[in-house]
């Protein structure tokens, strides 16, 4: 004769295991996912990451600015920046020593990133207008965009001397910034390899 306990068992576990599942199916509709360590996942919408705050430190937005080329023509940084490239804005002025010494080191590694990165020399000296910045321009023969720029975006960029330059990335962050002096080729080739991997 069987024993009626023996049959139960079975039907028991089974009936014990259905209760295990929906009980740890009901915890976590009420308390969330959870990891493999028990933490919770955050199962929400994650929030886009803040916009950098605009100033002239590596990592923030660099300023807006208008400046104006030498046939008069207005060149924003929006322009700029709609082109989907990089950009260099050097600050300088023709008697600029300094200037000098570091174009003609450019000059020579510049055209080698031409197509793929902007470089905009603004002058800074109001007694310079376009007549002696373009004679000066076509006497170097340098292979940049030549501007002149108003009281404004010198205050923006809190420029104090010649030969004060910032790289910009494609997104208008701003990747390097350097004083007066001259920064050597290998210091440039960075400077443009880095805005290329932006």
């Amino acid at each position: 004769m069987s024993n009626p306990r023996k049959a139960e068992r079975p039907q028991l576990s089974i009936g014990i295991a259905l209760l295990l599942v929906s009980a740890l199916l009901a915890a976590w509709a009420l308390g969330g996912a959870r990891t493999a360590t028990g933490a919770p996942v955050d199962t929400s919408v994650r929030q886009a990451a803040p916009e950098p705050a605009v100033g002239l430190e590596v990592g923030q937005r660099a300023p807006d600015f208008t400046v104006t080329t030498l046939d008069a023509q207005a060149l924003t940084s929006a322009d700029l920046l709609a082109q989907d490239k990089p950009f260099i804005l050097y600050f300088f002025t023709t008697w600029c020593t300094t200037c000098r010494a570091e174009f003609r080191l450019l000059k020579d590694l510049y055209p080698g990133y031409a197509e793929r990165v902007n470089f905009v020399a603004v002058g800074i000296d109001p007694t310079e207008g376009p007549d002696i910045v373009a004679a000066y321009h076509q006497a170097m023969g340098y292979p940049w965009t030549v501007t002149l720029a108003e009281r404004d975006v010198l205050e923006r960029y809190n420029v104090i001397s010649t030969a004060i330059k910032y790289a910009i990335d494609r997104h208008g962050i701003i990747t390097f910034q350097r004083g007066y002096g001259v920064n050597s080729s290998e210091t440039w080739t960075r400077v443009f390899e880095d805005l290329l991997q932006r």
